[in-house]
């Protein structure tokens, strides 16, 4: 049975992830008795996410362990100190650091150890067993993160294990509770405590844990990102008891506060997590509303901004989320944390949950996409080509281990629809100083079906097309202030398909060595779904124009605009445009092909168009209003 597309469920209606938390157990599980073949190499969803330089090892278990207990087992994270070195973060509930100047090569730190579990056995302590799993840091000094913290009743539930003889490893999740908690660091990383528990308390179940009413709880925060309106946002797995099944987003002002998070109800954040042992709680008024359960089912790997997509964007395995494509790594987008898109195949792997010894001597888990591009400290943004890292567990016999590795392999995302044009984007000078002109050339972008018509170009990096230079295929840009901006062209064709592409231009001071451009600070990075208290949006203008129209829309604030046919037909093609600012927006529609026909018969026509305004941080405004085209 399939409840989610995003996750396979066995018979009890749990996902079957969550039996493969067995490294974190303790336990070495046989899968099958054959002998296991030679795995295969990558397979991408081409031409969407390729592979663009070969993969590496940056952690091999056998080579760089501290203990044998030293392994992945998180979703990767990555924060950069006060001085520049970049933390690394991927670790066991016994918890070592990697340290790195490029995201790389990892120089893997046995002293100090970062952290320790507790191994309490009061459930409503939340200190048994804890991974760090979602750093922030503002300053590089101060480093919050959030823990998945376990608490592992099959361990203490008196009388031991809290399962019958003869009874299978996944029912020991009858005896799991989980929360999320916070701990610091004020050493730039090297090593993390957390306050007397339960104090420490982020979120958990509203019901207390009993034996065999597992698992409930919180689980595997992902990154910790910040949007545009100044909030700090999480997403993680929930489950058990009357909170329903999937991913909830949480948020939060001050990461510094353990109780200052608030969970999605459904209409906002208002959901509140204390302690079902400190309180006398109806369950159902702490509920977390899950997001887009259909789309994305319980995850929460990795998730980050795109500043090649626009979007957010989350990653997490499935055994077959696009029911096509089977097991491997998918991504799902977002303009606002809550309404995610349906799944797109990133990565075929096999997971530990659909291996069979058949398939080789690998099977694969906890994707993440870092870039090490990125200008955050806490790396919570992306751009079109990302490192993709996750764990790679290693078989003898068809039998796993703690043997498990890192893997690391350089990718490029591209938005090109099929028939779509081949952008292609190049700068007579990638590393200029302030002041010096660039030049920037897409004349070898390409279109096999028909011919481009138009170049529109973000040279600033703000996610705003300001300049559309038409069928020319090159611009010019100086830049007044050392960055590393991201620079997009976008190239559409005849047809209306428009495809981006990108290139990083790192700005330096007159004499400074070429290329050099600090990153910034942890900052703002997306849009959210927090409500934003803005004016409404209203079409100015409209006149008909060759080929379609060209429509004037005043925007109360910066957000993304969207114009496309309402009703039946599609007489016009689907235009995006971002703003920057509130003020007066020009839109060009043009008629689809469909729409292209009409006009060739009638010279002209009328069409509904539903115009939608997304402010950053607001809810989305629609009206619907009628245009004018001619041929």
């Amino acid at each position: 049975m399939k409840a989610f597309p995003a996750e396979r469920r066995n018979a009890t209606g749990i996902p079957a992830a969550w039996f493969w938390h067995a490294a974190r157990l303790g336990l070495v599980l046989s899968a099958f008795l054959l002998p296991a073949s030679p795995a295969a190499a990558f397979v991408f969803n081409e031409p969407t996410v390729r592979q663009i330089a070969p993969e590496t090892v940056p952690f091999d278990w056998s080579a760089q362990k501290c203990t044998n207990d030293d392994i992945p087992d998180q979703p990767a994270r990555a924060f950069r100190e006060a001085n520049g070195t970049i933390n690394f973060v991927d670790t066991h509930h016994t918890m070592w650091r990697s340290t790195t100047t490029n995201l790389t090569t990892l120089s893997h730190r046995c002293s100090p150890v970062m952290m320790s579990s507790h191994n309490n056995t009061d459930p409503a302590m939340y200190d048994d067993k804890e991974w760090i799993g979602a750093p922030w840091t503002s300053d590089g000094t101060t480093v919050y993160a959030l823990t998945h913290s376990e608490y592992q009743g099959y361990r203490h539930a008196p009388g031991g294990y809290c399962i019958r003889s003869g009874e299978p490893f996944s029912d020991k999740a009858k005896c799991w509770q989980n929360a999320l908690t916070l701990v610091t660091s004020t050493n730039g990383g090297s090593t993390f405590s957390h306050t007397t528990p339960p104090s420490h308390l982020v979120a958990g179940s509203p019901i207390r844990w009993e034996r065999g009413n597992g698992p409930i709880g919180f689980f595997q925060p992902s990154h910790i990102v910040k949007g545009q309106d100044g909030w700090h946002y999480v997403m993680a797995r929930v489950m058990g008891g009357v909170q329903p099944l999937g991913s909830c987003v949480l948020r939060s002002r001050n990461v510094a506060d353990p109780t200052s998070w608030r969970g999605w109800s459904g209409t906002g954040f208002t959901v509140t997590f204390p302690s079902p042992y400190l309180n006398t709680l109806d369950p159902a008024q702490h509920i977390c509303e899950p997001a887009t359960p259909q789309y994305i089912g319980t995850l929460s790997e990795s998730l980050g901004w795109s500043t090649y997509f626009k979007q957010w964007v989350l990653v997490g395995s499935s055994d077959n989320a696009d029911g096509v494509s089977g097991p491997g790594f998918y991504f799902y987008t977002s303009d606002d944390l809550i309404n995610w898109s349906q799944a797109t195949l990133l990565m075929q792997a096999e997971l530990p949950w659909t291996y069979q010894c058949a398939d080789g001597n690998a099977f694969y888990r906890d994707p993440s996409l870092l870039d090490p591009q990125s200008k955050t400290r806490n790396f919570d943004t992306m751009g079109q080509r990302p490192y993709l890292f996750f764990t790679r567990f290693n078989l003898s016999s068809c039998s796993s281990s703690l043997d498990r590795d890192l893997i690391r392999i350089p990718i490029e995302f591209s938005n090109q629809a099929p028939g779509g044009p081949a952008a292609a984007l190049a700068a007579s000078n990638a590393s200029p100083r302030t002041g010096e002109l660039v030049t920037f050339d897409a004349s070898g972008s390409r279109d096999e079906d028909g011919s481009i018509t138009r170049f529109e170009w973000d040279l600033d990096g703000d996610g705003t097309y300001e300049r559309d230079t038409r069928s020319s295929p090159v611009t010019e840009k100086t830049y007044s202030a050392p960055d590393s901006v991201t620079v997009t062209v976008r190239v559409s064709d005849d047809d209306g398909k428009a495809t981006d592409e990108t290139m990083i231009v790192r700005v330096g001071e007159p004499g400074e060595a070429p290329g050099k451009a600090a990153p910034a600070a942890g900052g703002a990075v997306g849009r959210t779904s927090a409500p934003a208290t803005v004016g409404r949006f209203e079409l100015v203008r409209s006149r008909p124009r060759r080929g379609g129209a060209v429509v004037r829309v005043r925007v109360p604030a910066a957000g993304v605009l969207r114009v496309h046919a309402a009703g039946r037909g599609r007489p016009i093609r689907t235009t995006r445009v971002n703003a920057a600012r509130a003020g007066v927006l020009r839109i060009g529609v043009r008629a689809s092909l469909a729409g292209r026909a009409v006009l060739a018969r009638r010279g002209s026509m009328r069409v509904r168009a539903q115009l939608a305004f997304t402010p950053v941080g607001g809810v989305t405004q629609r009206l619907v209003r009628t245009l004018s085209l001619r041929k």
